[in-house]
């Protein structure tokens, strides 16, 4: 367990053992609450679709998911809506257990047996009172700073979503430095109305706790990215002026490729331009210096001409714009590597001032580029 992520997706049954016991007591939800039938968009069909079975069978997935939605009798178990009345009911309990021992004539047997009480709960509630039960890295805090957060991703949500996020992310924070805070107190003070196993029992569960709230964190986060990256795909294909090309996998990799072929050229170019810019010093013949501040400001010229021509970005779908641009970085590509050429042969060949070799890098590169294009 000391090797094992603490970001794993539990079980429903690790984190609600006692949900099989209350089917009684179990909430049907609507599957599509929030829109009517009515509302649902109509499915346009204006991309050929032909070269790709599963985009050909589209309407087919469409329609029989608006019949799922439009046959109100389709329900289904919230597992969240089961673990939210257990936390509650939970919760409700505990509070209520700890104003009653608060009262006068309260025994100091009462409260440790509601504490005994407070564990057998809590462990017949999922949580474990090993020390191994939990992640080793959990234990230290910046490993539970390295835990995903992709709350800046949650524009697209509505803001009564957005707040309970908020107050789910203080929460969290709030929970580690409440255990961080406990381990603490009973490594430095102690106490000295409970034994030493039971301190060692609450630290266990309360890091057990935190295991929880983790994952369940670590579960949110996986969805936001999941439904923003599928907004952003969608957003894009809606974006669309004209059809979408076939081979989009190929395309994509194709395109990747290029992309990196690209900024390998442009660091190669920038990794020149500093040598030359270092050995200006050791230059004492005013006519070598000349030729070398021109090989900078051509240099400069020719990273200014890439990034001008050739914006490179997150691509979702490949259309033909694309294509057009990396046809139009290929001709940027080809001018930049005639003046690269050509400064090569005034530095290294008329003057003598830099050894040949180091063009060689950025022009192979270059041609890399080119041919993968």
């Amino acid at each position: 367990m000391g090797t094992e992520s603490c970001t794993k997706i539990p079980s429903h049954k690790e984190i609600f053992p006692l949900i099989e016991s209350r089917n009684d007591d179990v909430m049907n939800l609507s599957i599509c609450s929030t829109k009517t039938v009515e509302q649902l968009p109509s499915l346009d069909m204006r991309f050929d679709v032909s070269s790709h079975k599963f985009l050909r069978r589209l309407p087919q997935y469409y329609a029989k998911l608006t019949s799922v939605v439009k046959n109100e009798s389709y329900k289904y178990l919230s597992w969240a809506q089961i673990g939210t009345s257990d936390s509650n009911a939970l919760c409700s309990v505990i509070f209520d257990r700890i104003d009653s021992l608060r009262k006068e004539k309260t025994t100091k047997q009462m409260k440790q047996r509601a504490l005994a009480d407070l564990f057998k709960v809590l462990k017949q509630n999922g949580f474990k009172t090993t020390r191994w039960s939990v992640p080793f890295e959990l234990r230290q805090i910046k490993n539970i700073f390295q835990l995903s957060v992709p709350f800046s991703l949650c524009s697209f949500l509505k803001t009564d979503l957005q707040s309970i996020l908020s107050s789910a992310k203080r929460y969290f924070e709030r929970s580690v430095s409440e255990v961080q805070r406990l381990r603490a107190e009973i490594s430095i003070i102690g106490s000295k109305y409970i034994s030493t196993r039971e301190t060692k029992l609450i630290v266990n569960l309360s890091e057990h706790g935190l295991l929880l709230i983790s994952q369940q964190r670590s579960i949110v986060a996986e969805n936001i990215m999941l439904i923003s990256g599928l907004k952003t795909r969608l957003d894009a294909l809606t974006s669309l002026s004209s059809g979408i090309l076939n081979g989009q996998d190929e395309l994509m990799e194709h395109v990747s490729h290029f992309n990196n072929a690209f900024r390998s050229s442009e660091e190669c170019i920038c990794q020149l331009r500093l040598l030359v810019l270092t050995s200006l010093t050791l230059s004492k013949s005013a006519e070598i210096q000349i030729v070398k501040r021109d090989t900078i400001s051509t240099l400069e010229q020719c990273l200014l001409q890439m990034k001008n021509n050739y914006l490179q970005e997150e691509l979702e779908i490949i259309t033909l714009a694309d294509i057009q641009a990396v046809v139009k970085a290929q001709e940027t590509l080809s001018s930049v590597v005639g003046t690269l050429e050509a400064s090569q042969k005034l530095c290294c060949v008329d003057h003598a001032c830099l050894p040949r070799d180091i063009f060689d890098t950025c022009v192979s590169s270059i041609y890399n580029a080119i041919e993968i294009s």
